[in-house]
């Protein structure tokens, strides 16, 4: 480690630093572009992306028939169809008990832990008991440490 401290010495340290060479030029930024190439949101998918997060505060305030009431309003823009509205329109449904629509809103998607859960519990509120319950055994084999509760 001595070497390399030396070295370093020797080689930064004791370098001679060039005298300035008089005025040295200012640099000025570069003029930003008044437009922006990404593209804005318009006012009604901000209203719609407002929409989802106060159905969102309203279910994790445990208000889940406010928050389906605000998520069944339909979307004009594809927002309404992003895999996270999905998620928590479902818990929505799932958490008023709404089973049936619930199970039309869900993907075929086995590989999601949490559609899965959903798809498995609505179908045992829906009586479906053997249906529900091999889903709710592919979860817990596949997650056997997560704590799931129906």
């Amino acid at each position: 480690m001595g070497g390399v401290v030396s070295i370093f010495y020797m080689l930064v340290l004791t370098s001679q630093v060039p005298e300035p060479s008089g005025i040295e030029p200012i640099l000025v930024p570069s003029a930003v572009p008044q437009e922006s190439s990404l593209p804005s949101a318009s006012e009604q998918e901000i209203e719609e992306l407002q929409r989802i997060d106060e159905g969102r505060k309203l279910l994790e305030r445990g208000l889940a028939e406010e928050a389906h009431s605000k998520l069944s309003q339909a979307f004009a823009s594809n927002w309404g169809k992003n895999i996270s509205t999905l998620a928590v329109r479902a818990w929505a449904l799932f958490e008023t008990g709404r089973y049936e629509e619930l199970l039309k809103i869900l993907p075929d998607d086995q590989n999601d832990n949490e559609i899965v859960f959903l798809k498995g519990s609505a179908l045992m509120g829906l009586g479906k008991q053997e249906e529900g319950i091999v889903l709710l055994r592919q979860l817990w084999w596949r997650e056997p440490t997560q704590v799931w509760g129906v």
